[in-house]
């Protein structure tokens, strides 16, 4: 062979490293303008057996798999700029070389976007449980969420109740948490075959003492198929996260979807405890999502006085826990990790929109949404 015949390989091999990452990009972003094709194929058919083959590997180890990725690509990004910096300062780098490196960052950038969507992305843009429960999600008035206000602190109350009827709630260690939350959705499985739940992969994170730099209770790594639980929240949080993360394990990529599955498997869990959980968490997102109906209408002062109102009906023993879940929280504040956590929030707002969530952080409440034409499809929640 030649040099000409030489140099011509080079240069194919040189632009198909672009022409596939670039042609396959675009293939993956035009396909999430078909979110029917994304429901009934991806997701239904292919994405639940790339789930379990991804738990099958990763949850037989204690740690977090994903969790030393996340590690090892931050130490060798930093290294890599480090370098970079250094190279430049010292002029031991030229142009073309910088720019070298700045085409294989986008290339890298390129195929993790492409990876990223095939393993689990795509899920974003699927039709989910509105579609699949055939919910009627539409606009609701402000004395709907109050309605169902009112019904969540009836079932707050009653399960309460069943827990203890004093100030001390039972200790719940991790295993034993994580064993509740998939057994809730082995009961769901029978309601919903959709929330089938093979191979667990749910652990604790291992950066569980920054983590009030990041602002996150529980978070999915869909590189690997775990779920990752913040182990310094308060007790009495962490079944709805747990539930909220394997709801993101089984295809619900946005946030209120997670949050309506770890609900409709709450809901139908035999423990108490876990349901209780579950109804903490909608309590406080019902309530948000009535502020904001209401400061349409209301003054500050009606306002004020329903808050209370709804704060009176809350048994006693609730009305303790609700507080001391927010001194629990508080201990771990301070004006650092306040503004480490307002940046990395920021972040991820930009990060759900991106990914279709237009209202960002508040696309958490739009699990109201789901639940009110849940109760207005069935009658009750």
């Amino acid at each position: 062979m030649d040099m000409a015949s030489k140099a011509r390989q080079v240069k194919l091999k040189e632009r198909l490293k672009w022409i596939l990452p670039l042609v396959l990009a675009v293939l993956v972003t035009i396909a999430t303008w078909f979110h029917l094709w994304i429901e009934q194929v991806y997701a239904a058919a292919i994405y639940p057996y790339l789930a379990v083959v991804q738990r099958t590997l990763t949850g037989w180890i204690p740690l977090s798999l994903g969790d030393f990725l996340y590690l090892f690509f931050g130490i060798w990004l930093l290294v890599t700029i480090i370098k970079t910096i250094a190279a430049t300062v010292r002029r031991r780098i030229t142009l073309r070389k910088t720019l070298s490196r700045l085409f294989l960052a986008i290339r890298t950038l390129l195929w993790i976007y492409i990876i990223f969507s095939l393993l689990w992305g795509w899920n974003y843009h699927r039709a989910g449980l509105q579609h699949q429960l055939q919910l009627p999600v539409g606009k609701y008035p402000a004395s709907e969420v109050k309605s169902l206000i009112g019904e969540i602190i009836v079932r707050l109350n009653q399960n309460r109740a069943m827990i203890s009827r004093d100030t001390i709630t039972p200790e719940r260690d991790f295993a034993r948490m994580r064993a509740d939350a998939v057994s809730a959705y082995l009961r769901a499985e029978d309601h919903y075959p959709f929330l089938a739940y093979r191979m667990p992969s749910v652990k604790k994170s291992i950066y569980t003492a920054t983590a009030q730099y990041f602002g996150f209770t529980g978070y999915y790594n869909p590189f690997t198929g775990e779920a990752q639980l913040r182990n310094n929240i308060h007790p009495l949080m962490k079944p709805f996260v747990l539930c909220h993360e394997i709801g993101h394990q089984l295809g619900y990529a946005k946030e209120d979807e997670a949050s309506f599955s770890g609900y409709l498997a709450g809901a139908v869990s035999v423990d108490p405890y876990l349901r209780y959980s579950v109804y903490l968490e909608l309590y406080d997102f019902a309530r948000a999502r009535y502020l904001v109906l209401k400061r349409i209408e209301s003054d500050t002062l009606e306002l004020r006085s329903e808050m209370k109102a709804f704060n009176d009906q809350l048994d006693t023993m609730v009305r303790f826990d609700r507080r001391k879940v927010r001194e629990y929280m508080l201990r771990f504040r301070t004006p650092f990790s306040d503004q480490m956590s307002s940046v990395v929030m920021s972040a991820y707002e930009q990060y759900l929109i991106a990914n279709k969530q237009a209202k960002g952080l508040k696309s958490y409440d739009d699990v109201i949404s789901l639940l009110i034409a849940y109760r207005r499809k069935y009658g009750y929640i």
